[in-house]
């Protein structure tokens, strides 16, 4: 079996590889041994190009993330869409921080609800939002000329530092600000502060830009068999003429789904973004279920092969890279650190 795992959303900055930022990250001794094992490759188009190459669309893996999202909801090849990401910010004393788990991820009835009042407040102006996957994707906003960062880079961070910028870069700042009125002590935030969740009070609109969408390829299908639950995989198998398939519960859940399903065809699993600053257990539980695992699969013989792609970056191996020279077991962040 061959298996390309690739880690969303998972950036380490220099505060969190130093002193007791980095004391407090959890070792994770499977992650480790697998970095430690592998030959490295520089992957700075992120973790979205790696997946559009592995399903033969190398030529759009650069596209914004929203163009590939759009695919996945049909969307004509004029549209100017954008992603808009439930977050929970906090207010500082004199200024506002992107919460450390604050990529927030809804459930269907709650996007479907917030989809319809939006589209009752902001009708007129000819945008709505379309939920996909726990988020939504943003049609008809007036600007195209305007580069916004992607959330998951600032989680716990000061948003000062996230600033839009171009030309059109007001109009997607004064609708954000009407974002946060609308959502302010919205009733869905009190159901969600009862059940224990952060309330969603703002929506982080990124990922557009100028340019038109990518069409479907010409061939038929793919042989490359994909797990994901996001946007962008959705929109990318789509235009690949693949099936996204839900993600595991961990490695040996695709194990058994993998033959259950037969056949060699090379996998690609897209595992959840990991919250910095969350906790442990996020990171723990990739460890558990599908670091870990993978390690013992490659050792025994079970995976011929592996690609992790994470911050930046790539690693691949193979189950004959457990007869090499194992260096000095090192702290993952150290390994991962760009």
């Amino acid at each position: 079996m061959h298996l390309q795992l690739l880690v969303a959303d998972l950036f380490l900055d220099a505060e969190a590889l130093e002193g007791p930022a980095a004391a407090s990250l959890p070792r994770l001794p499977g992650l480790e041994g697998l970095l430690r094992l592998a030959a490295v490759h520089a992957n700075p188009a992120g973790w979205r190009a790696a997946l559009a190459q592995a399903l033969g669309l190398a030529q759009v893996g650069a596209m914004p993330p929203a163009h590939l999202a759009a695919a996945a909801l049909h969307m004509p090849r004029d549209a100017n869409p954008w992603l808009a990401t439930p977050v929970h910010c906090t207010a500082a004393l004199d200024h506002l921080r992107l919460h450390p788990a604050g990529l927030l991820t809804l459930e269907a009835a709650e996007s479907a609800a917030l989809a319809a009042e939006f589209g009752q407040l902001f009708g007129d102006s000819g945008m709505q939002l379309l939920p996909l996957f726990g988020g939504f994707v943003l049609q008809g906003l007036p600007a195209w000329q305007v580069s916004a960062p992607e959330p998951a880079r600032f989680l716990g961070a000061n948003l000062s530092r996230a600033p839009a910028t171009g030309p059109d870069a007001a109009v997607l700042r004064r609708l954000s600000g009407e974002c946060e009125m609308w959502l302010h002590e919205h009733p869905l935030n009190l159901r969600r502060r009862q059940r224990g969740q952060l309330a969603v009070n703002g929506l982080w609109i990124w990922g557009g830009g100028q340019g038109s969408l990518p069409m479907p390829s010409d061939h038929t299908g793919t042989a490359t068999r994909v797990w994901a639950n996001d946007a962008v995989s959705a929109g990318l198998c789509a235009l690949a003429g693949a099936e996204a398939w839900p993600v595991p519960e961990g490695f040996a859940a695709w194990q058994q789904e993998q033959a259950l399903l037969s056949g060699v065809a090379p996998s690609v699993v897209v595992l959840p973004s990991v919250p910095r600053g969350a906790g442990d257990q996020p990171l723990q539980r990739l460890e558990q279920d599908w670091f870990a695992p993978a390690l013992q699969a490659l050792q025994s013989g079970q995976l011929q092969s592996l690609q992790l792609s994470l911050a930046g970056r790539s690693w691949r191996l193979s189950r004959w890279h457990r007869w090499r020279f194992w260096p000095a077991m090192r702290p993952w962040w150290q390994q991962v650190a760009l």
